[in-house]
C-alpha cells in the first residue's frame, strides 16, 4: 500500500487531521492548500496553489490514487467560486 498516493486538499482544521492520521498509519501523503500547511508534519508532501484554478486542480492532482476533499471557502465566496472549485476537484478525480 505504500506507492498509494492519498492527497488531502485543504490543510485546515479537518485536512491537517486526517493528512497526520493517514501518515500515522504509515500511508503516502500529499498536502494540497492555499497557503502551504505551514503546521504540516515533516514527512507529508506539500502543494500550494489553488483549486479554484482548474488547471492547478489537475496538475496538482496528478499521480494520486485517492483525493479527500477538505477545503471549504467563505460563505461569502461559496455563490460565486464553490461551484467552480467541486468541478474543477471532480475532474482531477
Amino acid at each position: 500500500m505504500s506507492g498509494v498516493l492519498y492527497e488531502v486538499i485543504g490543510a485546515g482544521q479537518v485536512g491537517k487531521a486526517l493528512a497526520i492520521t493517514l501518515k500515522q498509519q504509515g500511508r503516502r501523503v500529499r498536502s494540497v492548500s492555499r497557503g502551504g500547511g505551514q503546521d504540516v508534519p515533516s514527512g507529508i508532501e506539500t502543494v500550494v496553489g489553488d483549486a479554484r484554478d482548474s488547471a492547478f486542480a489537475l496538475a496538482a492532482a496528478a499521480g494520486a490514487h485517492v483525493l479527500y476533499m477538505c477545503l471549504t471557502l467563505p460563505y461569502g465566496e461559496w455563490e460565486q467560486h464553490f461551484l467552480p472549485l467541486q468541478m474543477n476537484l471532480i475532474e482531477a478525480a
